[in-house]
């Protein structure tokens, strides 16, 4: 029985650990083909190599998702590579592990956090 993504591209921001892992795993699962997006391109490799290791379709990107070129170049790359877009699971994220009276207003601001 195919799974109920069969035949899409799901891409997964913060693809490369924690639940992005579980996120990329359960969408191959459904028979999507999963674009590991992360900082790291190691970590997104691993996740990607995980997902072929199950049978299915995987691209590991590095992109940085507050940058608008290299995000640019992340969809034509999983278009180019994968066949089309059809589905964005944003699950990048940063958080300062500190307290937050010692968190800078630029930090803040990139976290998304006010």
């Amino acid at each position: 029985m195919a799974g109920v993504l069969e035949g899409k591209v799901v891409v997964v921001t913060g693809g490369g650990g924690g639940l992005g892992t579980a996120i990329c795993a359960r969408l191959s699962s459904e028979g999507a083909a999963v674009a590991v997006v992360e900082q790291e391109h190691g970590k997104a490799q691993q996740v990607a190599d995980s997902v072929a290791a199950g049978g299915g379709r995987s691209l590991a990107v590095e992109a940085d998702v507050s940058d608008k070129g290299s995000v640019d170049a992340m969809a034509e790359r999983v278009v180019d590579e994968l066949g089309g877009l059809d589905i964005l699971i944003n699950n990048a994220a940063i958080y300062p592990r500190r307290a937050w009276t010692e968190i800078e207003e630029e930090e803040w601001d990139r976290a998304g956090l006010h």
